[in-house]
């Protein structure tokens, strides 16, 4: 999992030199600055003040001395925004990534996560595609995704922006169902997290119990050693059906290997190496 970003709050303006179109008042595409705060973003022209980013939140663009500067005022000071399942819905994949970065969303917050480092970054590559080609051409139809939202179930609150759930799994294997983000989860069969520095707690706490709770049956938490560069352990679980929750199954010290849902050995050497 990335790092989740846990430094200030962002001031209340923010200038930044990302670009932004907009056509007829509509952002369209680029990233608004940082998610935390709003932008000066150049533009070519505004043919109106009020712009709907696919869903997100209203923005107000003004514009400013230059003639081709607009300010964004900012719809939240604080550094976590909310979101309800009907504005998450309503956005294309690619303009709420656009327009928010990479982020997870719990009970309706937010959360901006940071850039994966290069070690991580490789690992995930590296075992996603050893799952893949272990996929047996003969046997059940199955997927292996990476980064793809997964929608969990929503809290129980009575605020609707208090409620959405999303997580992007590093690596998830599931069946070939068409995919949709509200039920992918109940076709997950095992999952896997890769921990960053400032998350062993999400993913060896929050992220276990949630996983169990859904059915999922095996999650993988590979871990690194002290210099964040190699891989020390990976911690197997699997699920005990009666109470929902993981067992430990194994400890992989040095290679991966698993027989189901795939068939797989692969050393952390391999996964790990620059």
């Amino acid at each position: 999992m990335r790092a989740a970003h846990t430094g200030p709050a962002a001031p209340q303006w923010l200038t930044t030199g990302d670009s932004l179109a907009v056509v007829d008042g509509l952002i369209t595409g680029g990233r608004l600055g940082d998610m935390l705060a709003p932008a000066v973003t150049s533009c070519c022209e505004l043919s109106r003040s009020d712009v709907v980013s696919r869903g997100m939140r209203c923005r107000k663009l003004e514009q400013t001395g230059h003639p081709k500067e607009l300010i964004v005022p900012a719809t939240h000071s604080d550094a976590h925004p909310r979101i309800t399942a009907e504005e998450f819905l309503a956005a294309e994949p690619d303009v709420f990534s656009s327009t928010f970065g990479d982020v997870e969303i719990t009970d309706g917050l937010v959360v901006r996560l940071m850039a994966q480092s290069e070690a991580h970054s490789r690992v995930v590559r590296r075992l996603a595609t050893a799952m893949d080609d272990a996929r047996d051409p003969v046997g059940p139809c199955l997927r292996v995704g990476s980064d793809v939202a997964v929608r969990f179930a929503d809290a129980e609150d009575r605020r609707t922006d208090h409620q959405l759930n999303i997580r992007y799994p590093d690596i998830f294997i599931r069946d070939c169902e068409p995919y949709d983000v509200n039920t992918v989860r109940h076709h997950i069969a095992l999952v896997v997290e890769v921990v960053s520095k400032s998350t062993v707690d999400t993913d060896i706490s929050e992220k276990h119990k949630l996983y169990a709770r859904t059915g999922i049956p095996a999650y993988l938490i590979v871990h690194f050693d002290k210099s964040w560069e190699a891989i020390d352990r990976i911690e197997e679980y699997r699920l005990d059906w009666s109470g929902l929750r993981y067992m430990p199954h194994k400890v992989h010290r040095t290679a991966l290997v698993l027989d189901s849902p795939v068939t797989l050995a692969i050393t952390f050497d391999t996964l790990h190496r620059p």
